[in-house]
């Protein structure tokens, strides 16, 4: 429950169903013009004509615009928690990169809650969770929520397009991939709790989000090659998630499944596809749906105009495609990068156990 003395509620569907709850730190922060309010109600719509079925009777979106709760996204089946920036609203421009995140937890009502790896669903809170299917959850939450975010206008096409271009290039530079399966990092919530990695770059952490969503996208990009562009992944996003509509009873699925919707959409050794890029390892990004999908990697002398939002909304310098560095904006470092120049001269980052931040820079 969010609750507060600032409150705004919006109707974001015909059929007065999906509500946005806006909450904020102060009444002005709650002032969104109908321009702003149209994309959200395009979300449900763009959510609608993807997957083909709700499940759910009503769905409330509670958004907190505050600086005192921390930035927060949490999925549940009827509804979902966000946290973000105040000026989410009264900013409109510096917080785009924030934007995706509604998009992200409104997705997971079908890929997490409705249909839900048959090993990370449990009948009694002794018996254990073992998520073997994260790259699938994650993985393509990670897809749609920012697919989602354009199709609706959250995002504008370029934003999408830089957003996805700092993800596979963030990948180019960590050698993490050299020794450790894409498989494995499901892992990581169990191994370190979300604590900072003193070399995030190299031990990877979590990376069925993102390195998922890449995956996708070269099924995506691939099932559109193979089918001569009358099919894409929103078709297995119908056949997959577009069953039972009404239904509230969570539907489990394993690795067999997934291979076989894949398959009847078109046909393909998918299970050969999908072992080599959950087990396999490699260097660099993968890049092979960029590439199927008419564009190329490169690298420029100025940051993108997302890259700048980005780190404006996340009080960041990024130097991580030259120096090898993260900084924090009051120069507190966040991250070097394994094998870079900043790495190569000696500097490394520290954890202070007792209050788990990341130092200032010093030498090894």
């Amino acid at each position: 429950m969010f609750a507060g003395r600032y409150f705004r509620r919006i109707v974001l569907d015909a059929a007065g169903e999906v509500h946005l709850n806006i909450v904020g730190d102060s009444v002005d922060l709650l002032c969104a013009t109908e321009e702003q309010i149209e994309p959200h109600r395009a979300l449900v719509t763009q959510a609608d004509a993807l997957f083909g079925a709700r499940h759910f009777d009503r769905y409330e979106f509670p958004l907190a615009l505050s600086d005192e709760l921390g930035g927060i996204g949490v999925e549940h089946h009827r509804s979902c928690e966000t946290a973000t920036v105040p000026n989410y609203f009264t900013d409109w421009g510096a917080s785009a990169p924030k934007r995706d995140t509604i998009a992200h937890e409104y997705t997971r009502s079908w890929n997490r809650k409705y249909r839900r790896g048959a090993d990370s669903w449990t009948p009694t809170f002794e018996k254990p969770i073992r998520n073997s299917l994260m790259w699938v959850y994650e993985g393509q939450t990670q897809y749609w929520g920012q697919v989602l975010a354009a199709r609706s206008g959250l995002w504008t096409k370029q934003m999408a397009i830089e957003a996805l271009a700092q993800t596979a290039a963030s990948y180019g530079i960590r050698q993490g991939r050299r020794w450790r399966t894409l498989s494995d990092t499901k892992r990581d919530p169990i191994i370190a709790a979300r604590r900072p990695l003193p070399w995030a770059s190299w031990q990877r952490s979590e990376d069925y989000y993102s390195e998922g969503q890449l995956v996708w996208l070269e099924i995506d990009t691939l099932i559109r090659q193979l089918s001569d562009e009358s099919r894409s992944l929103d078709s297995f996003a119908r056949a997959f998630f577009g069953k039972d509509d009404g239904s509230f009873v969570t539907r489990p699925y394993d690795f067999a499944e997934v291979v076989d919707t894949l398959g009847a959409i078109v046909d393909y050794d998918w299970t050969g596809f999908l072992t080599q890029r959950l087990q396999g390892k490699a260097e660099g990004a993968p890049l092979a749906g960029i590439g199927r999908g008419g564009y190329e990697l490169v690298y420029r002398d100025t940051q993108s105009d997302f890259g700048i939002a980005s780190n404006t909304a996340l009080n960041t310098i990024d130097l991580m495609f030259s120096l090898g560095l993260l900084l924090s904006s009051d120069g507190a470092m966040q991250e070097v990068i394994w094998g870079s120049l900043a790495f190569e001269g000696g500097a490394c980052c520290r954890i202070d156990d007792s209050r788990r931040q990341w130092s200032k820079l010093h030498r090894r």
